[in-house]
């Protein structure tokens, strides 16, 4: 119930945690929300403090849009990245990353 949601939040508040919510309505009714993050990484930081601390958490991905995705990619020497950049930049263009640049080998 929302009572119990409540003093969840307390407690959180208690032990340091800030930008947290009560969720009053809809499907998320009674639930404590603990705000919102760029990246994934930052918001499994934030659960893991929030574990450390003896809170049950769980990490939800909220908002409508399309998805976003992070890619880390090794390039070769020579590469250029504002040329690439502007030949991606194409909203809804499908993309041949294999055409951008042919990778080097990677010693192991």
């Amino acid at each position: 119930d929302i009572a119990a949601a409540e003093a969840a939040a307390k407690r959180i508040a208690a032990a340091g945690f800030r930008d947290w919510f009560v969720i009053r309505d809809g499907e998320d009714a009674r639930a404590v929300a603990l705000g919102l993050y760029r990246n994934e990484a930052s918001a499994q930081e934030r659960a893991t403090a929030l574990r450390e601390a003896g809170f049950a958490v769980e990490t939800v991905p909220v908002g409508a849009g399309p998805a976003r995705h992070w890619l880390d990619v090794s390039v070769p020497a020579g590469f250029d990245a504002a040329d690439t950049q502007r030949r991606i930049e194409t909203p809804g263009q499908p993309v041949d990353c294999g055409a951008l640049a042919e990778p080097e080998p990677v010693a192991p």
